[in-house]
């Protein structure tokens, strides 16, 4: 039984790593978490309608590092209804653009229409 104890300990250590209440778990390695949800070419290649779309509205908003959030949005939605959501969004940014209300960032302004779609007939 005390091996077995030594053996667990040994083996834990090995993968969590404890510094100042800061976790490291080296099987999982994130070298930088901004970069948690990023779109990575070397992991994954847009293939489908859904990806292509998310990839495209993620590069028109310069937000590659999000792409996992497009990628849900559309996931949830459909295809459909958010390429109308994405056109709702640019023509309302086109139409603010130059007025005392416009857009000051179209990334949030995405997402706030994503949460209160309801409010549009889209």
């Amino acid at each position: 039984m005390e091996q077995l104890n030594k053996i667990l300990k040994k083996s834990n250590g090995s993968y969590i790593n404890v510094n100042n209440g800061n976790i490291v778990n080296n099987v999982n390695n994130v070298n930088n978490a901004d970069d948690k949800f990023a779109l990575n070419r070397k992991k994954f290649t847009p293939n489908t309608v859904e990806a292509i779309l998310a990839e495209n509205i993620a590069t028109h908003f310069s937000d590659l590092k999000n792409f996992a959030f497009y990628f849900h949005v559309i996931n949830r939605l459909g295809t459909e209804r958010t390429y109308r959501l994405f056109a709702k969004v640019k023509d309302d940014i086109r139409s603010k653009e130059g007025t005392k209300y416009n857009v000051r960032n179209p990334k949030k302004y995405f997402a706030w229409c994503y949460k209160n779609i309801k409010r549009f007939s889209i």
